[in-house]
């Protein structure tokens, strides 16, 4: 059954500098918001578990700046869907958690299934694009995937979109080919997404497209 209910908040603006300057990146702030949202919707903590893992299973990684440990990535995905998306299924928040470990952190679907559930990992291994032969092929999984998995992966990539418009050391050609990408394969799931969420993608890919 598809629990996933959309908020009507407004997603955060590219004009505001304070969160994407002064917040964005700043671990502490971020967890501490998620950690409070979680507690909110999720008794079972469950969903914190999942965030330990996610956690401790990227211990050491860090985002494309070096400097950035990697795991603000899978907090700020999960804390968008909850405060911008307004999903409240804990499986879609585990697998948001999640979402990177498989392709990254030489996690197993069945490991999650194990520890979380079917559902969950289900969602986290259509995620992963080392299960799959080419990037053709995971994009077409995805389009043919249900709602949860493409709300995942939207908010997968506007997260990546807001660090890129945060500042990036990642050349321009690098930049414009992400954005590419993102027209031709995402794009299109962002058409489902609440109307502020599609405004928020369609701004980012114009601002970093110039």
């Amino acid at each position: 059954m598809l629990v996933m209910v959309f908020s009507q908040r407004p997603v955060l603006s590219m004009q505001n500098s304070a969160v994407l300057e002064e917040d964005f990146n700043k671990l502490s702030v971020q967890a501490t918001a998620l950690l409070t949202e979680l507690e909110r919707i999720d008794p079972t903590r469950e969903a914190i578990r999942a965030y330990d893992f996610a956690r401790e299973s990227h211990g050491g990684q860090v985002r494309k700046d070096s400097l950035t440990p990697y795991i603000i990535h899978p907090t700020r995905v999960c804390l968008s869907l909850i405060r911008e998306f307004g999903v409240i299924d804990r499986d879609v928040i585990i697998a948001a958690l999640l979402h990177d470990t498989i392709e990254d952190c030489f996690v197993t679907e069945e490991q999650i299934a194990r520890l979380f559930g079917k559902r969950a990992a289900s969602m986290v291994a259509s995620l992963s694009t080392n299960l799959f032969s080419c990037d053709e092929q995971y994009f077409d999984n995805i389009k043919n995937s249900c709602m949860e998995v493409k709300a995942i992966k939207i908010a997968d990539r506007i997260d990546n979109l807001r660090s890129l418009a945060s500042g990036t050391s990642r050349t321009k050609e690098s930049v414009l080919e992400y954005v590419g990408e993102s027209r031709d394969h995402i794009l299109q799931f962002a058409e489902q997404a609440p109307e502020e969420i599609r405004r928020q993608f369609l701004e980012l890919l114009a601002y970093l497209g110039d």
